[in-house]
Order: structure tokens, then C-alpha cells, then sequence
């Protein structure tokens, strides 16, 4: 978590309030890590369930309902909480392999399978940064 958060330079302030790993500063330190940058503009906060809203206006930033290899997944979990998922995979059948900081434990990493229909019931929107 320390490095990781020395990559992201604690964009969102969560090493400074000593706070456990956040799926959103996972997604982002993947997203860096591939080469994808975000120009963030001047919104607050930049949790889950906010990134589509504040990213869509960005250049080089597309929205979308099929997942792709290396876009960030938006969604709510079962208790109505917003939660990021990075997608590492897309296979053939449609099922794809994300990994995750944040659930289901707090602060845990996780990577998981989802079948076409288990990530459709999510209703998550898929953020592609170039």
C-alpha cells in the first residue's frame, strides 16, 4: 500500500488520513501503471461511483457498456456501495477477470471471474482511458 501510494503520490489523500488500500487508488495505480494518464480536473471527491461523471468530459476518456482489457469497471456492490474494479481480461465467451482493491474485505486485494451475466447484473459502466 505504502508504494503504491508513493506511484499514485496519494492523489487522494488516503496515505495522509492513514486509511487502508481503496479500490480507487487501485484502479488508478493500474491505470498509470498501463500508461493511461488523467488530467483530473478540479472535482472532488473522486471516489467510486463519481469517476464516470467527472472523467466523461475528458478528452481521450470513453464511457461504455462492454468491458475492455485495461479499463476501469464502475459499479454498485450488493449494499448499494460504489465500488472500481480494474479489468485485466475479456474472453471469448464474454466473461472477464478483473482485480480489485477493497472488497470483499477492506483494504484486501482481490481478482475475480465474472461471467457475462454476473457482471451485466452489476449494470457497471466501463471507463476507457487512452
Amino acid at each position: 500500500t505504502i508504494r503504491l501510494r508513493g506511484v499514485i503520490k496519494d492523489e487522494f489523500g488516503a496515505g495522509f488520513a492513514l486509511l487502508p488500500l481503496s479500490a480507487h487508488e487501485y484502479v488508478y495505480y493500474k491505470l498509470l501503471r498501463r500508461g493511461a494518464r488523467i488530467a483530473w480536473p478540479d472535482i472532488r471527491p473522486r471516489t467510486p461511483g463519481a469517476w464516470a461523471n467527472i472523467l466523461s468530459s475528458l478528452a481521450g476518456v470513453a464511457l461504455g457498456g462492454r468491458p475492455e482489457a485495461g479499463s476501469a469497471m464502475e459499479f454498485a456492490l450488493p449494499e448499494e456501495k460504489a465500488h472500481l474494479a480494474y479489468v485485466e481480461k475479456v474472453f471469448p465467451d464474454a466473461s472477464i477477470q478483473i482485480s480489485e482493491a477493497d472488497w470483499p474485505q477492506r483494504g484486501i486485494y482481490n481478482e475475480r471471474m465474472l461471467m457475462e451475466n454476473e457482471w451485466r447484473a452489476l449494470n457497471p459502466t466501463f471507463i476507457t482511458i487512452a
